[in-house]
């Protein structure tokens, strides 16, 4: 076998699967002890939690984008002390008002993203005073415009008197220089920007300082040529004597100019500082956008899964019916069979029942499963359920629940145990979880399966002491003991066989079910600590499901159905057996040592395989009969090693006894029974054999009863 595959929980993919497909026929018809299962959980999970804050800066206008995402969170809990180590018996369907993530659901598509982008221009930059490096720049400004008007006024007002009271041209200067430094202190406060301002400012100071220097220059060279005497002061010498009350507006000018290239700096720095903020805001645009289609795409991928996982499960139900039902009775209106029933075998009853109780499962679990769908592999918990049901009675009603999808798609569906023992025992662990999960995996391989397909199902419960190191061989003979609060492995062994020919290679390669295919079924068999693996060849695919749990109380023996005193009274006789325990049929196996068993079976059939190595087991004389063949039932020894899967479908023959002294009774008591019918029929799935069968006993019950008598007989001998 090549290609093995380890499937890691999130590598596999999903779907339900396929059921048994076989119907046997026996004149004494046992079942095992049928025992119900019940689930309650309550899994809680921490939705992803998003919080987005936006946070304005006065200075520029603008808003700034921060973005929380938490990742997912998983957190376990327990619904009720009751669900740890409380009995599966008696089943009611779950009821659950509202799961717990519900309560923080978060809607991602309400959020617009186009909120989060300023609608302001980013060319049109407002300077306030609530920046520090502008508030100095405005101080100094000011202080700058307040000492210019100052000297300004002062020069006028000294002039003015210095002239002896006359007004002069120099004076009307100051005067107005003044004035425009008043207007430019008020005017910065409250209709001109800063930078405005100080680019004004700039200006007046560098028109008055040229005014100044010009009329200083002219009345330098006018009064050297004219005036040689002494006589009144020039402006040029009151302008020496002081220079800082008349050259106040020519001093600022350096500072102004300092000033403004400081705000052009500042301002450059600002515009950068916006781009890049813009660049940020259409970052953070974007991946709102991302968050929105994440959770679309997300939302879309839960409810396509939640929605094929109803279908195959509600699909198990309808096919069911659809098998028990005749042609076009529940698809055309028959009103005159209204008052008519239908008789239904209580194991589709209890297929279609088992069927409900899994839709029911994922109504009651829609938050479980979200979080297995979306959870990374390493992070995906445990589940804490506890609850006692009986692993082979679980595998059964999985089995008759998907027969009637099996039969309709014309696939062989066998259910057997691997030591051909029976595997019943009570375990301790989440029963609805592991049923949910096989129907998953099952219903994938049955709907990959082509006609004439086969899947055999078949169940492993051994000691975990035994469980490494230990040949199936070696199991064979050995009694191990399985007592209460042990630890066993139950592996459910799960192969496709391919249809044997009447394939083409596109078909062949369909039948393989895929790594892909099967995702989801190993995050939930994960999610119970359960182990999937894969193996496949040219012809067949290997799962095999591993689980270590814990054993469970002993199982209790059935009990009688009660009878109310009408019926008592009225047949006053009437006794009605209870349900055979496991101990019952255990005990009745060693009782069909040595009995003959006809089976009547298509040739290379699955099922009589497995059925054939497990009466060998049994130490019964089985003989094949192939159906549309000879009605001749032949006695040849073959292999009885238990568990063999080579034992031929011809005959085969039970065992010899170990003791020679009785070796010779033995063998004149089975040439007395080889002319004698069979003590058992069993007939696979054959209406006409059955019609042959009957009528020969109806012909010859005489014979049938000196066979039960010899048979008898010979094994007390």
């Amino acid at each position: 076998m090549n290609n093995i595959e380890s499937i890691q929980s999130g590598e596999a993919l999903v779907s339900p699967r396929p059921a048994r497909n076989f119907i046997t026929i026996t004149t004494s018809s046992i079942s095992p002890p049928v025992s119900t299962t019940s689930i309650d959980k309550s899994f809680t999970s921490k939705s992803a939690e998003k919080s987005i804050e936006d946070t304005s800066t006065n200075d520029y206008n603008t808003s700034t984008l921060t973005a929380n995402l938490n990742g997912l969170s998983i957190v376990n809990t327990i619904s009720s002390d009751d669900d740890i180590l409380s009995s599966s018996s008696d089943e009611d369907f779950e009821k659950i008002d509202k799961e717990p993530y519900e309560d923080k659901y978060i809607k991602l598509s309400t959020i617009c993203a186009l909120d989060f982008v300023s609608t302001s221009d980013p060319s049109d930059i407002s300077l306030t005073s609530s920046d520090a490096v502008l508030s100095v720049v405005q101080r100094i400004a000011n202080m700058s415009f307040f000492l210019c008007l100052v000297s300004s006024f002062l020069a006028a007002v000294y002039a003015f008197f210095l002239c002896a009271y006359a007004i002069l041209p120099w004076h009307l200067i100051y005067s107005i220089t003044a004035c425009l430094w008043g207007y430019c202190l008020y005017a910065q406060g409250n209709s001109l920007s800063l930078s405005n301002s100080i680019t004004g400012a700039r200006r007046i100071s560098m028109g008055v300082t040229v005014i100044q220097g010009v009329a200083y220059l002219l009345e330098s060279v006018m009064h050297d040529k004219s005036n040689n005497g002494p006589g009144p002061l020039s402006q040029t010498e009151v302008f020496s004597k002081n220079p800082f009350l008349y050259g106040g507006s020519m001093l600022g000018l350096p500072i102004y100019i300092v000033l403004e290239q400081i705000l052009i700096a500042y301002q450059k720095e600002n515009f950068r500082k916006q781009a890049l903020l813009q660049y940020e805001r259409e970052n953070a645009q974007n991946a709102v956008h991302c968050l929105i289609d994440r959770f679309s795409e997300r939302k879309g991928l839960y409810l396509r899964t939640i929605a094929k996982q109803l279908r195959n499960n509600t699909e198990l139900a309808m096919t069911t019916l659809k098998q028990l039902s005749p042609p076009n009775f529940l698809s055309k209106p028959h009103e005159q069979l209204s008052a008519c029933s239908i008789p239904i075998p209580t194991a589709s009853i209890k297929a279609i029942h088992t069927a409900m109780k899994t839709v029911n499962y994922m109504s009651t679990h829609l938050g479980t499963l979200s979080l297995l769908l979306f959870t990374d592999n390493g992070k995906i918990a445990l589940s804490r359920v506890k609850r006692n049901f009986d692993v082979g009675e679980m595998l059964q009603k999985v089995g008759d629940a998907l027969a009637g999808f099996a039969s309709n798609a014309n696939v062989e569906l066998v259910l057997y145990h691997v030591y051909y023992g029976l595997n019943h025992i009570n375990v301790v662990g989440d029963e609805a979880t592991l049923r949910y999960a096989l129907f998953d995996l099952l219903k994938s391989i049955l709907k990959s399966a082509c006609t004439g397909a086969c899947v055999e199902i078949g169940l492993k419960v051994r000691n975990s002491e035994d469980a490494d190191g230990t040949n199936d061989d070696d199991l064979l003979d050995k009694d191990t003991v399985i007592n209460p609060r042990d630890k066993v492995i139950c592996t459910i062994e799960i192969t496709h066989n391919f249809a044997s020919s009447g394939l083409t290679p596109e078909q062949k390669r369909k039948s393989f079910l895929m790594n892909s295919a099967m995702q989801f079924s190993a995050r939930v068999f994960k999610f119970i600590g359960a182990n999937l693996t894969a193996e496949q060849d040219d012809d067949r695919q290997l799962f095999m499901v591993s689980l270590e749990l814990e054993v469970g109380p002993p199982l209790e023996k059935p009990k009688a159905p009660r009878v109310n005193e009408e019926t008592r009274k009225r047949f006053p006789h009437l006794r009605i057996s209870g349900e055979p325990s496991i101990e019952d049929l255990k005990k009745f196996s060693r009782r069909l040592r040595g009995l003959r068993v006809g089976l009547h079976t298509k040739t290379n059939s699955h099922f009589a395989r497995h059925l054939t190595n497990c009466l060998t087991t049994w130490s019964t004389d089985i003989s094949h009969v192939p159906i549309g063949g000879d009605d001749e039932i032949g006695s040849q020894k073959a292999d009885s090693r238990p568990g063999s899967h080579s034992a031929s479908l011809s005959s085969i023959g039970s065992r010899q006894p170990s003791s020679s002294g009785n070796s010779e009774n033995y063998e004149d008591n089975m040439n007395e029974l080889a002319n004698l019918p069979p003590t058992y029929v069993i007939i696979d799935d054959d209406v006409d054999t059955l019609k042959e069968q009957l009528v020969k006993l109806r012909n010859s019950p005489f014979q049938v009863g000196i066979a039960s008598v010899l048979s008898a007989r010979g094994r007390h001998k």
